[in-house]
C-alpha cells in the first residue's frame, strides 16, 4: 500500500528488508559507477548469516530488489513470491546477484542472527510460516553447537569478523503511546488503484 504515497519524483524503488544492511560507501560507489539507468530491475546478492553475525554462508543469495517505479502495478505488488516474482515477471533489462566492482556483496542479511525469542517470533508471523515446523527446527537447532549448515537452506558456513552483530544491540522497550495514524478507507484505496491503472503506459 505504501507505493501509492511515493512521492512523484521518486523513480526507483527499493525493496529491502529490516534485516538486510547495505554497507553505505559500496552503496554509494556503486550508485555511481552502476550503468542502472538502462535496467529495469536489479537484485543485489547478500552476505546471509546464521546464529551468529561470525558465521557467514559461503553462498552469496539474491536479495534486496531495486526496481524502476515505472515497471510497477498492483498486480506485481501482490505477487506470492513478493521480491523474487516481482524480479521475474517485471519486462526489460534485468540482473541478479549484482555485487560490487571487486566482486563482494554490499549487503549483509542477517535474518536468522536473532535472540531465541526474536526466533521464535519471527517464524509465527513471517510469510513462510505455514511451510515446515520452525518451532521444532528451532528446538533442535538449539540444543547444541552449531553443525556447519543451517535447517533454512542448507548453507555451508565460514568463520569471520563480524561486519555489524545485531546481538550486541539493545531491544528498547517501547512504551505504550498516541500515534498519528491515517486510516485508509476501502473507497481510498479503491480510487488510488484505479488512478494507477489509468497511468500505465
Amino acid at each position: 500500500m505504501g507505493s501509492f504515497f511515493l512521492s512523484s519524483e521518486i523513480e526507483w524503488v527499493l525493496f529491502c528488508d529490516v534485516d538486510e544492511l547495505f554497507e553505505k560507501e559500496k552503496l554509494g560507489h556503486f550508485l555511481s559507477t552502476f550503468a542502472l539507468s538502462s535496467y529495469t530491475a536489479i537484485r543485489f546478492a547478500t552476505y546471509w548469516y546464521f546464529r551468529s553475525a561470525s558465521l557467514r554462508a559461503k553462498e552469496q543469495p539474491n536479495g534486496p530488489l531495486l526496481i524502476r517505479r515505472s515497471a510497477l502495478h498492483p498486480e506485481l505488488l501482490l505477487h506470492p513470491d513478493e521480491r523474487c516474482g516481482i524480479f521475474h515477471k517485471v519486462p526489460g533489462k534485468k540482473e541478479q546477484e549484482v555485487k560490487d566492482t571487486k566482486g563482494a556483496p554490499l549487503v549483509h542479511h542477517y535474518s536468522w542472527v536473532r535472540q531465541e525469542q526474536e526466533l521464535r517470533h519471527k517464524v509465527k508471523t513471517w510469510g513462510h510460516h505455514w511451510e515446515r515446523n520452525w518451532q521444532k527446527l528451532i528446538d533442535e537447532e538449539l540444543k547444541g553447537a552449531f553443525s556447519g549448515t543451517d535447517f533454512v537452506r542448507g548453507y555451508t558456513y565460514e568463520k569471520v569478523e563480524p561486519y555489524f552483530d545485531p546481538l550486541l544491540e539493545p531491544i528498547p522497550e517501547i512504551a505504550e503511546k498516541k500515534r498519528q495514524v491515517h486510516q485508509v478507507t476501502a473507497q481510498e484505496l479503491f480510487r488510488l488503484e484505479i488512478k494507477s491503472l489509468l497511468n500505465q503506459p
